[in-house]
Formats: C-alpha cells, structure tokens, sequence
C-alpha cells in the first residue's frame, strides 16, 4: 500500500475518569496517544500535532461496539450526538512518540443521562468504565516499529466523529470532570473557569471582558467573509458540485472497504507472511466485505490442510512470534531437504536447528513445546507436502487408469446414483400443417457407488535428524506418492481382472447376457470380432445401435509385446485393417492372468468407469499430528505424518467394454 492511498481508519482509544467530579457537562479527555495502537497501527508525534485542529469542535456521539465498528454509517444519528470536542493541545511524552491529544469534552445536555454516569463514574474512581474510538480518514503505508509490521498513519485527513464506546482499543483517556463553571449574567459574560485558585479577580474581569467582546469579533469576520464570498466569481457551477459529490462517495466507499480489509486481516490470526499477501491483494479498494471475508478464509484453510487438527498452529496467532520473520527461509531450507532435483545441498540437521535452536539436536523442546515443535512439524508438513503433489502428477504406469476413466466431484460419504440415460427413437416426419408429435422418454439404468478413505501414516525420526540421512526423508515424499498413484490405479483397474458384480442388474461385469465377453486368445481375428460386437451394443431400453468403436486396449505386461506386433508391418507396405485400426495399448503391470485382454471405449463417448473424488479434490494430502504433548512426537520421538486419498470407484455402464478371459 502506498502513501498516496486512503484509508479510513478507526482509532479505538482506551479512557477512564480521573479526580473528583462535580456538576457540569465538561471532562477532559486523552483523545490518542502516539505510539502503536493495540489495532497495529502507528502515529508518531509530528503527525498528532498537525491534526490538532482537526480535532478542535470534533463531534461526540454515544454508540455500540457493533455500531463503532461497522462501515456502513451505523449509529450516525442526531439522536446519538451528545457533544464536541474545545481546547485542543498536544501534550508532550518523556520519550519520542509518546505523547498524547488532549481536549475538553463539552456535552450537549450536562444533566441528561450519560452525563450523570460519567460524573458518578468519575466520583467513585471507575475512570476506565469508559472508553473512546476515533474515527478518522488519513493516509497510511505498511512501516516496521520496533520489529512489529505496522499500518503507519502519515497524516490525518478528516476526523469524522470520537466515538463514546465500551471496549477501546489504543490508549486515549477520559482524564477527569472539569469543575463548574458559573456564569456572570448581569455582564452577560460568558463561562469563566473559577477552578483555579490562583486567578485573581483582576485577570477573572478582563477574561469576562474578552469573552463578551469575542461574539462580536466572530460576527464581523462571518460577515467580511460572506461579502468575500458573493463578490468571488469563482463558485464552482452545480455540474461540478455534484460531479464533486459523486466522486467523494466512491472515495468514501473504497475508504471503508479498506478499512474492513486492514482490520479483518489484522484479526484473522494467520502468519504475517500470509497477512501481507492478502494486504497486497485487498490494497486496491475493489473488494466487497464478503469478497474480502472468502479470500482471509480461503487462506486460513489452505495452511489448515497441513495439520492433523485443522489449524494452521505454529504459523500464526500466538506462535506467530517465532516464525514471523524467518518463515519464508525456514520453509524454503526445508523445501530444499525434500527436493533431490536441486542443486542446492542443505544439510537435514542444519534445517532442523535453523528453527529450532537446538544446537546439539536433543530433541528436548519443552521450553518451546507451544512454538518451536510445533513450528518444525508444521514447516517439514508443508514441504513434504508440496513435494508429494509434485511427484503425485507426474506421469507413469499408475496413470493408465485416466485413459479409460471419468473423473466426478462427489459431495459426501454417501452412496452415489448414476442414472445412464437412453437415446430417443428416430425422430419422424413432420408434414405441412401437422402436429409435431412427442417422441418416447428414453429409458435409464441406475447404479451406485461410495467414496472410501484411503491412507497410512509415515514417520520421520529423531534418529534420522541425528543421523542427518537426507537420503532417507527424501524418499519419503516420492514413496507416499507411489503408494496413493498405485492404490487408486488398482482400485479403477482391477474392475477388469475381478469381473464383479454390477448394481445395473446385478450381474457381472462382462457377461454373455451383456454381449461384450469371449474367450479366445488374443489374435488379429479375436481382436476384430470383439471391436464387432461394441459397435453393435444398443442404447437401454431401445433396439438402436451405438456404433461406438474401442480406442483402448488393455493387456498385462506378458502380452504387451504380442498385441504391440498385431499393429506392426511386415514386408507387406499395405496395412491391414487391424494395422490401420490401430487402438491405444495400455500395459497393466499387475495383471497376473498372461491371456486375458480388455477393449474399451472412448468415455467421452461411452463413460462407464467413473471415479469420484470428495469434494473434487483429486490428490492426496498431507496432515500433520502437531501435538507435541501427545502422540508419537511425545511417545516415540518421531513426527508422524497422515497420507489420506479420498475417492471412490463405480461402474456405471458395460456397453463401452469387452473382456476375453481365455479359460
């Protein structure tokens, strides 16, 4: 965020009444103090000081917290208005950046009701019953005080309202119940403050003097000033004037929104690594509140994913100290630990005293058993976990499964129904004048299946980090990855070798009844015969042929050599049918029958295997038990990971394969 930017900015200021009250309707108040606010945000000295008249006749109103907070204007009503801000000064702090606003609070109505609670308050010494939340426009950059990001204001622009409040924030004070202050009615004086002991009567009189004189000093400047006014030729046309007004809507508009976006991701409680992407993200003022609510979410949930209880511990909120600053190093070292394509040697130990400190590698951390273990295990997660994603996409033999597949978002645990839909009858003719008539609904055919969890747990020990076996743990993300490619590729593809029971009507897969099995062996012949009877499968319900060709076929690593020479030329140029038919051979490495063979559609135009994944998401992922007061990491001296693979397999239709199980 830049200087230049505007940002409205809500100054929660902490205050409490200070001496003895009496009768009257004027406290004096600490309305900010320099320094940084509990909000995170900063005001120096110079920038108090240039804003003091700002704050001079600066409104009072009465509000909730929910109405202070809020950007839409609420609680800004003459009804809420119960006085202004006189005498503004600064008063200088014992050090730079320490000072502090004062002003004299002037109410409205000095004996209404909240100027009798603040007057006993003030009698029975409950000062910090109260508190008050400025609410000011300024412009403001991201700065660095004293090792803390801060949002620091450069200058304020407009003070809209001081806010009277319940839970302040940033250090202003009510200060204490100025005394009463009587009138000279027979001069027609105004107030004159008799509080001081001191005042003579002499300087009491000429300060009478000087106030009775002062209305008509205002009176004859507001009038030099109006007459300046009407003889200027320079009034701005009402084109102007609204074009001016529109203009200042939008500004107030994009003022608030970044307000919100500051002070939501100011909250949220996610590293500040995290936090400044989002701030960089939110600076141009085009979010909405609810924009802005689903971006800070999408980011908590994305670092959540890498630990065992859903929380992104050990990245932010209390822990955030630890790793604030040397997150990004910390996570790039570990990165390097995994990564055995890099040029980059990091040693496993070095790593792992880089955020823990522990020089000797003891493996004792109990001083830091809220932030430094939990801290290693979450970063070590992460990296682990970016790195089985990439060997996880990856192409190798466990991919086959994607070619004669379709993949589906499936939404939760619960049985999934597939409804295959038949085709229409020919559509008939439609002569001059006549009626189009209604073709007949194409039957269906339903089927069913579940998702299942997948997954194991992987250990990285204490011993190993001793050991410094980098070797070790880097395999460690490359064989999970194997381990989930393999076992999904086995639950898609076994569907073939098993033969199961079908939900469509109960029978098994590849069955006479379902026109799309054989026995023979596989041979030129055979293979021109099975590609007959897929193209002559009907529609359900109906007598109309399909006409779909294989495009697959799919044969264990024993025929992988005979089907590839079917396609292959001889001495003779001119191809055979088969030759130029030509499907795509597919080896499946776990077959363990040499002779049976499988041809299968295209499931763009035949889907009948389906796969589903919850909630779409398609590859594994990594969780992290980052309780270092429990489990293996307080029992076994070893950081236990979670692989988990959620999907689930179904067949949905039989009409796009052909099976040749030889006896």
């Amino acid at each position: 965020m830049t200087t230049s930017q505007v940002q409205n900015m809500r100054l929660i200021e902490a205050g409490h009444i200070v001496g003895n009250a009496k009768e009257g309707g004027r406290f004096q108040i600490c309305a900010i103090k320099a320094g940084v606010s509990l909000n995170g945000n900063y005001y120096s000295d110079e920038v108090l000081r240039e804003a003091l008249p700002l704050f001079n006749s600066a409104r009072v109103l009465v509000k909730s917290d929910r109405e202070h907070t809020s950007t839409t204007g609420d609680g800004v009503d003459v009804r809420n208005v119960i006085g202004k801000l006189e005498k503004v000064s600064f008063i200088e702090g014992a050090a730079p950046d320490t000072g502090a606003v004062h002003a004299e609070l002037v109410l409205i109505s000095p004996g209404d009701a909240i100027s009798r609670k603040l007057k006993d308050a003030c009698d029975r010494g409950l000062n910090d019953t109260f508190g008050f939340s400025i609410i000011a426009c300024g412009q403001v950059q991201p700065k660095v005080v004293e090792g803390r990001n801060v949002m620091s204001m450069e200058r304020i622009i407009t003070i809209e309202s001081v806010d009277l409040i319940v839970h302040p924030a940033a250090g202003g004070e009510l200060i204490k119940m100025v005394e009463a202050q009587k009138q000279n009615t027979t001069a027609q004086q105004k107030e004159i403050n008799m509080s001081d002991n001191t005042q003579s009567k002499d300087e009491a009189v000429q300060a009478a003097d000087t106030a009775a004189t002062e209305p008509k000093k205002k009176d004859e400047a507001v009038k030099e000033d109006n007459k300046k006014k009407k003889d200027s030729p320079t009034e701005q046309p009402s084109e102007q004037k609204a074009e001016q007004v529109v203009a200042t809507e939008s500004v107030r508009r994009m003022v608030e929104t970044i307000t919100y976006s500051v002070t939501a991701v100011a909250e949220s409680g996610l590293p500040e690594i995290a936090q400044q992407k989002l701030r960089k993200a939110f600076e141009t003022g085009t979010w909405t509140r609810e924009g802005i609510d689903a971006r800070i979410a999408e980011e908590r949930d994305y670092l959540a994913k890498f630990t065992e209880s859903g929380k992104p511990s050990g990245l932010g909120g209390a822990r955030a100290s630890v790793l604030e600053d040397q997150t990004e190093k910390h996570s790039d070292m570990w990165g390097h630990v995994f990564d055995d394509e890099t040029e980059e040697h990091v040693s496993l130990k070095e790593a792992y005293i880089a955020v823990t400190g522990d020089q000797k590698v003891t493996g004792r951390l109990s001083e830091s058993i809220t932030t430094t273990t939990t801290g290693i295990v979450d970063l070590i997660g992460a990296a682990l976990g970016k790195r089985l994603l990439k060997e996880y996409k990856i192409p190798d033999q466990y991919s086959v499964w994607r070619s004669v597949a379709d993949v589906v978002p499936v939404n939760d645990f619960r049985e999934r129904h597939v409804i295959t839909v038949g085709g229409y009858s020919d559509t008939p003719v439609v002569n001059e004048g006549a009626k189009y008539q209604s073709l007949t609904d194409p039957s269906t055919e339903k089927s069913k299946y579940q998702v299942e969890k997948h997954g194991g747990l992987a250990d990285i020990t204490f011993e190993a980090i001793k050991n410094d076996d980098v070797g070790l743990v880097r395999r460690i993300p490359r064989k999970l990855a194997q381990a989930a490619k393999r076992t999904l590729a086995k639950n898609v593809l076994s569907v073939f070798s098993d033969n199961p029971d079908i939900t469509i009507d109960g029978k098994k897969l590849f069955h006479t009844d379902h026109s799309n099995t054989g026995t023979a062996t596989l041979t030129a012949a055979s293979l021109s015969a099975a590609r007959l009877k897929m193209l002559g499968q009907q529609e359900p319900g109906e007598k109309d042929t399909l006409g779909v060709p294989p495009k697959f076929l799919l044969v264990p690593f024993a025929l992988q050599e005979k089907a590839y020479n079917l396609f292959k030329r001889t001495t003779n140029q001119d191809k055979t049918f088969v030759q130029d038919w030509a499907p795509t051979i597919l080896p499946i490495w776990f077959w363990d029958d040499a002779d049976a063979w499988f041809l299968v559609a295209s499931p763009k135009e035949i889907p009948c295997l389906e796969v589903g994944f919850l909630d779409g998401k398609q590859e594994p992922e990594i969780l992290v038990q980052n309780d270092p007061r429990s489990g293996s990491l307080f029992t076994n001296d070893k950081i236990t990971y979670k692989l988990r693979h959620i999907y689930g397999v179904g067949l949905v239709d039989y009409r796009g394969l052909y099976g040749s199980i030889p006896a």
